[in-house]
């Protein structure tokens, strides 16, 4: 099998295009022994019967969901510089982030910072390699299109622009794809010499 033949094998691929291919594990089932931990679901797909091949394909789907993860953390809402006292709000007008324990998207309205400290305080070090505070994160009450207001500050959620992110998404994909069609025509080719 050449690989324009394997390009033109129809095979799974995930919601974002990265080819799939059945566990080796637990031959699909997404069971596998037992434990008391994890009862019997299969630690190869998670429980899935499926998962991304080994090597290229498994990095280049592992670099999406890097990306698309840091896409949706805000780790601090509003931080405040201790040296300058200069505060930043990486929260904006018009974000969507996790609302009501992540359980709804909720388009932020506004956006109030308070000067109550809550945590989540960054440390650095000086010249003479003492310790000492750089940043404090602030409290912040955000106020949503819905009319709903909500204390926060740190470890929020928000809503990735998926839209901008789709040329990157794309590309790996296309280029998992093209790894795995060059996976699937070395597989058969070693087939046929032992053939």
């Amino acid at each position: 099998m050449t690989t324009a033949e394997a390009a033109a094998v129809d095979y799974p691929r995930d919601k974002n295009g990265f080819p799939l291919e059945t566990c080796g594990r637990c031959l699909g089932s997404g069971q596998y022994s037992y434990n008391a931990l994890d009862g019997t679901r299969c630690y190869g797909c998670g429980g899935h019967g499926v998962r991304h091949p080994a090597g290229t394909v498994a990095k280049l789907a592992g670099e999406w969901s890097t990306i698309i993860r840091g896409a949706k953390q805000v780790n601090t809402a509003a931080y405040r510089d201790v040296a300058t006292g200069e505060v930043t709000c990486d929260l904006q007008v018009g974000d969507q982030i996790a609302h009501q324990g992540a359980k709804v998207w909720s388009t932020v309205a506004g956006v109030e910072i308070t000067d109550t400290v809550v945590g989540g305080c960054r440390i650095g070090m000086d010249a003479n390699g003492e310790m000492i505070l750089r940043t404090q994160t602030l409290e912040v009450w955000i106020t949503y299109a819905d009319g709903t207001r909500e204390r926060g500050g740190y470890l929020l959620r928000r809503r990735p622009d998926v839209e901008a992110l789709r040329p990157v998404r794309d590309d790996l994909a296309a280029r998992a794809r093209t790894a795995y069609e060059a996976l699937l025509a070395s597989r058969a080719r070693r087939a046929a010499r032992r053939a």
